[in-house]
């Protein structure tokens, strides 16, 4: 799923083909045409059981593709809708995999079950959101559900935010939690859930204050439960009616104290991070790392003590910092824009910038390597490390590396 595991920490620890020592031997393996709208697909791949999973933004036809793992051979595609302009994203959710369903998010405020076999439609669940309804939210899959949020495809008009878990086989929508009360709007789930490693504890960031409501869940960090989706502790961030979402994906990590915490960048550009167990106490610490709207930060557990946080700011920087006190590791690296997820490997950082993947060592910030695809174009993709591949949306292609 997005971020590989449901804590969001984008570390593969079942990857051991690609380390140190054999990233300069990595080549391209494969590339497929999946085509592209006016804009770049913005969700990533997700990679299970030998197959890749990925979605579009082309304005009609099918926009869901699944291929071999190895070799880049179609295996089957799917038309999971369309937005009504050709002015979307088109697919805006990293697919999840689980049991042999994908649950993808898509192009029509809705999300979608497949048979990850045949690409055949199990169910589709409709937002019924409004208009402006738009499945950002990359589904996490996880006792036998898929939890999504509510948002809107660009805040005009803003809508109801959201959390819902949907049954994997079936799509019936289990049980809901609105963040807002009824005849109000704001507080969007436009980011993706994040569970506790020990399952215990979902954590979703919202979004705005719409039409002047400023309620306890707009703009902030709110843990639920799993099961009921009850609402246990929140934390509301920033000044109203500025637009100032929390802007990324949670991320559920530890530090060297053995604490579990969570942590988000907030668009006031501030990151924000807290002991998920005292979440209403506030925040451990925070930190003005600047923002790049969407870019989920990515946990490394085993670089230095109680691991390494990596945040992407928007200025074109990415910070390695203590998870426990958000002091850097080494100096800030200069890469370039950079969007959706890195991926962490075997002490490796993979983040995708200009066109391009840079392949960086996580313990120095080094960089070791750079895969370039042919016919590169825009991406909003993050990069997929998995079974001795790379994968990565450039333009139109989903591009594959790999070992000779």
């Amino acid at each position: 799923m997005y971020g590989q595991n449901a804590a969001r920490t984008s570390s593969n620890p079942g990857e051991s083909a690609i380390v140190s020592a054999t990233v300069a031997r990595l080549v391209p393996r494969w590339q497929a045409f999946i085509g592209q709208g006016r804009l770049p697909p913005s969700g990533s791949p997700a990679v299970a059981a030998g197959r890749v999973f990925v979605g579009s933004s082309v304005t009609e036809g099918d926009n869901f593709f699944a291929f071999d793992a190895a070799s880049g051979r179609t295996l089957w595609t799917a038309d999971v809708g369309h937005w009504p302009t050709d002015d979307s994203v088109g697919i805006g959710a990293g697919p999840a995999v689980t049991g042999g369903v994908v649950v993808a998010g898509g192009g029509d405020g809705a999300y979608y079950g497949l048979d990850a076999a045949s690409g055949s439609l199990l169910w589709r669940h409709d937002l019924d959101a409004g208009p402006s309804g738009f499945a950002w939210a990359s589904p996490l899959v996880a006792n036998g559900r898929a939890y999504v949020g509510v948002a809107s495809e660009g805040g005009n008009p803003p809508v109801p935010g959201e959390v819902r878990a949907l049954d994997v086989s079936t799509g019936t929508l289990l049980v809901r939690r609105p963040l807002v009360p009824d005849g109000e709007k704001g507080a969007s789930v436009w980011n993706s859930p994040a569970l506790s490693p020990d399952g215990g504890t979902l954590v979703v960031t919202t979004g705005e204050d719409a039409h002047g409501y400023d309620g306890a869940y707009n703009r902030a960090v709110v843990a639920l439960d799993p099961l009921t989706l009850e609402v246990q502790q929140a934390d509301k961030q920033a000044t109203p009616g500025l637009d100032l979402d929390f802007g990324t994906s949670p991320v559920i990590f530890r530090d060297a104290r053995g604490r579990t915490l969570v942590g988000a960048n907030q668009k006031s550009g501030v990151f924000y991070a807290y002991v998920l167990a005292d979440l209403a106490g506030g925040p451990l610490w925070q930190r003005a790392l600047g923002i790049s709207v969407g870019m989920m930060p990515a946990y490394d557990p085993g670089q230095g003590g109680g691991g390494t946080l990596f945040v992407a700011g928007d200025n074109g920087q990415l910070f390695a910092v203590d998870p426990a006190t958000g002091v850097d590791r080494y100096p800030p690296l200069a890469l370039g824009f950079t969007h959706a997820n890195m991926a962490i490997a075997n002490g490796l950082v993979f983040v995708s910038t200009g066109g391009q993947v840079l392949v960086l060592d996580g313990a120095s910030g080094r960089l070791l390597r750079t895969l370039a695809p042919a016919n590169a174009g825009a991406s909003f993709s993050g990069v997929v490390v998995a079974g001795g591949f790379v994968y990565w949306l450039s333009g139109p292609y989903l591009n594959a590396w790999g070992l000779p």
